[in-house]
């Protein structure tokens, strides 16, 4: 089942944009809140695509690619693909969806992903 798409986690993760970026113009924000709804962002995914802008982004300004191309780039295993890979060779982890999804460390480290638990929290064990 995807995920909710809720007008108060779009505040708040406005907010946090807003506050981590204050050089980004309303209109541009705006235009990011349209971009999420066209691509079916859901709050986890909205949530986790802020996240990796704030800790990744280095500049003043980020463009709306830089949330929405988040997870568009990364190959996650589902748990029946994982078996097949060899999940002794991936990461669990939360990508915001609704069942955790394995991807290769690499991946997990360039991305900042949190790890993934049994109750669907997110750790994030990316200390560097």
């Amino acid at each position: 089942m995807k995920g909710k798409r809720t007008k108060e986690e779009m505040v708040t993760q406005a907010t946090r944009i807003l506050i981590a970026f204050p050089k980004l113009s309303e209109s541009k924000l705006a235009m990011l809140k349209e971009r999420f709804a066209e691509n079916g962002f859901d709050d986890k995914k909205i949530i986790a695509s802020v996240d990796n802008v704030i800790d990744t982004y280095k500049g003043d300004s980020p463009s709306i690619a830089e949330f929405i191309q988040y997870g568009k780039d990364i190959k996650a295993y589902t748990y029946e693909e994982s078996i097949k890979f060899g999940q002794d060779k991936l990461a669990m982890v939360d990508i915001g969806a609704d069942n955790p999804r394995w991807v290769l460390p690499e991946v997990k480290i360039k991305y900042k992903l949190p790890d993934w638990d049994a109750r669907g929290h997110r750790h994030n064990t990316n200390l560097n």
